[in-house]
């Protein structure tokens, strides 16, 4: 019977250790990830991380082997806490909210550069409207004088050709008609073309109602924001997008190098194409740069108190730290059940027993 129950001492010693080892590599090793990430993804940080790991390993375990524990060391108590709970709290934030933060800064930065560029194609200023308006019936003149001149009835010679020309004479100060070489009025139409195609734009570009409207600068800004393949809008679209599928797929902590870089670029040029859009429209009512401010808490040890200010509607701001600090407590619990469990085996055994890394 007495070989019995000291078999069974025995047997939960031994699995109160192991318990103590298993939880003790997991305490530890979410330290060292949390200041890993926390103090940006470097050899000091990775360097940083494990000190604190091993320092906080160091203290529950010193903690854990006091007859009265917490009580006997609250001050160690409170340390261990300062340096643990940073470190779980981090990695927890990192692992469980991580995608969710991104996902919804993604989600918030397409509505506003959507809203951007709805109040950019709304709100065209006048003296620009009037100036398209005057281009467009030009350039619908020249498409007509196109056409005209690829007739093979009369190549650009007849009555309806003349009558187009003699428009673009009162509208165009300057506009003449080019003349034809040679005998054969159909020859080289596609070179006339050419040439009209060159010389109207000019002739309208050096009219005073196109300079005054400073139409130039206004093509240049929309080719930048609207061009579908370098513009603003079109490439910040996909870029979100493309972010967003980074985001579904990749762990939670690798998401600060990954995607917080993109997000980071992705915000100065909306800084960029906001700042170009109000000299043409007023965007008081859209924010000047894009909401990162969780993006870029998380993961950066100088942002952490404002990741934490920017989450307190979540229940899960305050479950974390919760966590963290009941990280430490369960790590000095099971210090103390090994401590406790390895002093009745030894007194059963009648000599001492050891406990390796947790005695």
């Amino acid at each position: 019977m007495v070989s019995q129950k000291k078999k069974d001492r025995e047997n939960a010693y031994r699995s109160i250790r192991v318990i103590a080892m298993l939880y003790a590599l997991v305490f530890v090793v979410m330290i060292a990830i949390g200041y890993y990430f926390l103090l940006g993804e470097s050899f000091v940080g990775a360097l940083l991380g494990v000190i604190a790991a091993i320092i906080a390993f160091s203290a529950a375990r010193l903690i854990g082997n006091e007859e009265n524990g917490i009580k006997a060391n609250l001050p160690l108590f409170v340390f261990l806490i300062l340096i643990s709970a940073v470190g779980v709290f981090n990695t927890l934030m990192l692992t469980l909210e991580g995608r969710q933060i991104f996902t919804d800064a993604i989600t918030n930065a397409e509505k506003q550069i959507e809203k951007l560029k709805t109040t950019y194609e709304k709100n065209v200023p006048p003296n620009i409207a009037d100036t398209e308006r005057q281009i467009a019936v030009i350039d619908s003149k020249l498409k007509q004088l196109e056409q005209e001149i690829l007739n093979p009835n009369n190549c650009g010679q007849g009555p309806a050709a003349m009558l187009i020309m003699n428009d673009l004479k009162r509208i165009l100060p300057g506009f003449t008609p080019l003349s034809r070489r040679g005998s054969n009025p159909c020859a080289n139409s596609g070179e006339l073309i050419a040439s009209y195609q060159i010389t109207v734009p000019s002739l309208y570009r050096a009219t005073d109602w196109y300079k005054a409207s400073n139409y130039q600068d206004w093509e240049l800004t929309k080719d930048k924001l609207l061009n579908e393949s370098t513009g603003f809008f079109p490439v910040s679209i996909r870029t979100l997008r493309e972010e967003q599928t980074k985001v579904n797929s990749t762990l939670g902590p690798t998401l600060v190098g990954e995607v917080k870089p993109a997000l980071e670029k992705l915000d100065s040029q909306y800084r960029e194409a906001y700042s170009a859009i109000g000299k043409y429209a007023d965007v008081s009512a859209i924010g000047s740069d894009l909401d990162l401010l969780s993006v870029r808490s998380v993961g950066e040890w100088s942002q952490l108190i404002n990741l934490i200010i920017d989450n307190l509607h979540k229940p899960t701001t305050y479950l974390y730290p919760t966590l963290a600090v009941f990280a430490d407590w369960l790590m000095i619990y099971l210090f103390q059940q090994v401590r406790r469990r390895r002093v009745r085996s030894s007194t059963a055994s009648g000599g001492e027993s050891t406990a390796g890394i947790l005695r």
